[in-house]
């Protein structure tokens, strides 16, 4: 059984010029260690970080991803961390192992986003009840920022990604010296250990196992062979798109596709809103978890025998914006191809009514913005 991974080991401070010492806890967040260091000197987050950085309004910004080393200069010396220990937190170092693309400022591949206006912020961080309670010093993981985990390891339960009384997102950095706990919600002040949980899914556990070991040894496995983790992370990539197409098409080829690995259609027509996978609500991406380890655990040659079995095209599988993983293009190339003929279309102003998954993706962009 695969066990749950370990990002860093944390630090202890050496001669800190601060009254008092603060730890990095195993596998914690740069934000959630910064945000804990201000509440223990009786400061507000704010106030800690303007006066390091006087400057730089990091809590505008998803800074977690990756602090330049010459801003960790100034907190190492006053902390009596490494700045070493400090970038060990950095997200860009494992993301950058899973993802061909160049990471810039936009939606990062496999990243929560957080989606941040000013210091305010719409989602991008899940936690796990039962750890905040267990912990004897609360505190934010690393891996709860990853879009492939929606459950804790360790106590297999679904994550949360907001507030059980308001509503609100998880936004500890906007917690104050008034209510200075880490397990209370900035919102409402609600204490987020005390919700009930739900049991896990195994697929979806077993998969979010996978992922940290392919990201861990660089390398994962599908059918029988090993490939690099840029192109495993691909591959599970494009089998959540197709799942993407099917929740908005409802096309009959491709819900009979994904019975023929015992994938329910229905289960995924839930997860309808139109959103990238990172801007999905963790019970969304844990039911695409869940359906995308029945396909990784078959081999190839069944997802081949199965399109061919639908009758899928090759459009079907291959849309024109999709790279298609090399271990399966060279079997949809074997696939027919439909050609469809270009009908000059009508400009029409007249207004008509959206079908209902249209409204649905409308409604979830607009309230991620609210």
């Amino acid at each position: 059984m695969v066990t749950s991974h370990t990002w860093h080991q944390g630090a202890v401070p050496v001669a800190p010029t601060w009254p008092i010492p603060v730890p990095l806890l195993p596998d914690e967040l740069f934000s959630s260690w910064l945000v804990r260091a201000a509440l223990l000197h009786g400061c507000d987050p704010l106030v800690l970080t303007g006066s390091i950085w006087p400057k730089w309004r990091l809590w505008c910004t998803d800074f977690d991803r990756g602090v330049p080393d010459n801003r960790l200069i100034k907190i190492s010396r006053v902390a009596g961390i490494s700045e070493h220990s400090f970038s060990s937190t950095s997200l860009r170092a494992i993301l950058t192992q899973i993802t061909p693309q160049n990471l810039d400022d936009s939606t990062w591949p496999w990243l929560l986003a957080l989606g941040s206006r000013n210091r305010h912020r719409h989602g991008g961080v899940q936690y796990c009840p039962l750890c905040l309670a267990c912990d004897r010093v609360p505190y934010y993981r690393m891996n709860w920022r990853f879009a492939w985990h929606t459950i804790c390891a360790q106590h297999k339960v679904v994550l949360k990604d907001s507030c059980y009384k308001c509503g609100a997102p998880i936004i500890f950095h906007m917690l104050t010296i008034s209510n200075p706990h880490l397990y209370e919600c900035a919102n409402c002040g609600f204490d987020l250990r005390t919700v009930n949980v739900s049991e896990a899914p195994s697929g979806a556990l077993t998969l979010q196992l996978s992922a940290d070991a392919t990201v861990c040894k660089k390398q994962g496995n599908y059918s029988g062979q090993l490939m690099a983790a840029v192109d495993w992370f691909h591959l599970l990539s494009y089998f959540i798109e197709i799942f993407q197409i099917t929740s908005r098409s409802k096309s009959t080829k491709l819900v009979n596709f994904l019975e023929s690995f015992d994938i329910s259609g229905g289960d995924l027509f839930k997860s309808s809103t139109g959103l990238p996978f990172e801007l999905l609500s963790v019970v969304d991406r844990m039911r695409y978890m869940d359906a995308a380890n029945k396909l990784i655990a078959c081999h190839v040659s069944h997802f081949y025998e199965s399109a061919k079995l639908t009758r899928l095209n090759k459009s079907t599988l291959c849309g024109r914006n999709t790279v298609v993983p090399g271990i399966i293009s060279h079997l949809i190339c074997d696939l027919p191809e439909v050609r469809h003929h270009g009908r000059e279309r009508t400009v029409s102003t007249k207004l008509m009514p959206r079908s209902r998954s249209t409204v649905k993706a409308m409604m979830a962009r607009l309230f991620r913005k609210l």
